[in-house]
C-alpha cells in the first residue's frame, strides 16, 4: 500500500471552521493559507452517517492517483469510533491526525487504513479518538479509476 500511504501523506491543506454546538467539540479555524487543495465534505462529530459520491471532479493528487473526499472529525472526550464505508466500488479508508495545522506535511500521522475489513470490498477501521485533536478520514477507492456512491457510518 505504499501508493495509498503516499496519498495520505500528501496531506498538505485543510479547511473549515465551525462548532458542533453546546457541549460538543469545537472545530477551530484552520489557517486560510492551508485551505487550497482539499475536498473536505463536512465536519463531523460521531456518531453519524454521511453519504456522498466519488467523482472525477473530486480531489486527487495527479495522474495515477485515486479521487478522494475528506471529513474532518472531532470528539468532545476520548471515544472509540468505528468508520464503516459501503460503496459501489472497492472502498478504502485512511485516518490521519495532524498535530500542527500550520505544518500539516510535517505533522501528519497515518493512524489507520483499511481496504476490505467490512466484507464485500467495503472498508472498516476503528480507532480511539482524543479530544482537541485534528482527525481527517479519507474516503477513496482502491483503484484509481473507480468512482460512485458511498455511505460512511461513524459509530461510537
Amino acid at each position: 500500500m505504499t501508493g495509498r500511504k503516499a496519498l495520505v501523506f500528501l496531506l498538505a491543506t485543510v479547511a473549515c471552521s465551525d462548532s458542533s454546538g453546546p457541549g460538543g467539540p469545537s472545530f477551530p479555524t484552520i489557517p486560510s493559507a492551508i485551505v487550497t487543495q482539499f475536498c473536505i465534505r463536512a465536519q463531523v462529530v460521531p456518531p453519524q452517517t454521511r453519504s456522498g459520491s466519488l467523482a472525477t471532479t473530486d480531489c486527487h493528487n495527479g495522474p495515477g492517483t485515486p479521487y478522494y473526499e475528506i471529513y474532518r472529525v472531532r470528539v468532545a472526550s476520548s471515544t472509540a469510533v468505528t468508520f464503516t464505508m459501503t460503496s459501489d466500488f472497492d472502498s478504502y479508508l485512511a485516518l490521519v491526525r495532524i498535530d500542527d495545522v500550520n505544518d500539516p506535511q510535517g505533522s501528519d500521522v497515518l493512524l489507520a487504513e483499511d481496504d476490505d475489513s467490512a466484507g464485500n470490498l467495503d472498508a472498516r477501521l476503528s480507532f480511539t479518538l482524543e479530544p482537541d485533536t485534528e482527525y481527517f478520514i479519507f474516503v477513496t477507492a482502491i483503484d484509481v479509476t473507480e468512482t460512485g456512491n458511498y455511505s460512511l457510518a461513524m459509530t461510537s
